[in-house]
């Protein structure tokens, strides 16, 4: 079973604490591309066909509300093929086993940027996802293996700071290849995003977000002759 990890950050050292955040992650991913999915009995399995994630839905649920989405992705997902799946798996984890130590620096100056407090943390959940959280608000930096991109959550944006880190974010991602996933509070929202012309929407929730693939992020920087 993939578990939960947590690893304080030493703001007098960052690259011991980039070290041992990058050796936790690398380990839950290796755990992440090994993982056997489960059912029960009378529950069928389905798949992203882009991230990985696995799904077992009963027959009653299926013939009721038909195949799943991606509650990640939004696509509908497919049903499992175990050969596929292990290969979109494993592939997806060796990728991010070679984007992790940049990854990882990539966040922890982002965090540097925005401002983190004693106490501040890393956390390893769900054997592909790394947040860290710089101080006592909502707000968080993440890294996401199975969707290849960096995100970032704002409850509070309205600090020079919070502007510098969020591009920050959106520069390192552009530079590793990755996408980006942002969302702000827009309640307290009172500063200004780093770029112009960026891709706004609202999730489910009403929160500002900005949603790009890597190629789509690529395409925008060209707009700004790089970030």
């Amino acid at each position: 079973m993939i578990t939960e990890k947590r690893i304080k950050l030493n703001k007098a050292d960052l690259f011991k604490s980039a070290l041992e955040i990058t050796q936790a992650f690398s380990e839950m991913l290796k755990m992440w591309r090994e993982e056997e999915p489960r059912k029960d009995r009378g529950e069928k399995l389905f798949y992203c066909p882009v991230c990985s994630y696995v799904s077992a839905k009963t027959y009653y649920h299926l013939k009721r509300y038909g195949k799943p989405k991606c509650p990640t992705c939004g696509v509908e997902m497919a049903e499992f093929d175990a050969q596929r799946w292990k290969e979109l798996r494993q592939r997806l984890a060796d990728e991010a086993l070679q984007a992790t130590p940049r990854a990882v620096e990539a966040l922890l100056k982002a965090a540097e940027v925005h401002g983190f407090l004693d106490g501040a943390e890393a956390v390893v959940e769900y054997g592909h996802v790394l947040r860290i959280v710089p101080d006592h608000t909502p707000n968080e930096l993440r890294y996401d293996a199975s969707t290849r991109r960096l995100e970032a959550f704002y409850y509070y944006y309205d600090l020079p700071q919070h502007v510098e880190s969020l591009k920050a974010l959106i520069k390192a991602a552009w530079q590793l290849g990755l996408g980006v996933l942002l969302r702000i509070y827009p309640n307290h929202k009172t500063m200004p995003l780093p770029y112009d012309n960026l891709p706004i929407g609202r999730d489910m929730y009403g929160h500002i977000e900005i949603k790009m693939t890597a190629e789509e992020l690529r395409g925008f920087a060209r707009g700004y002759g790089g970030l």
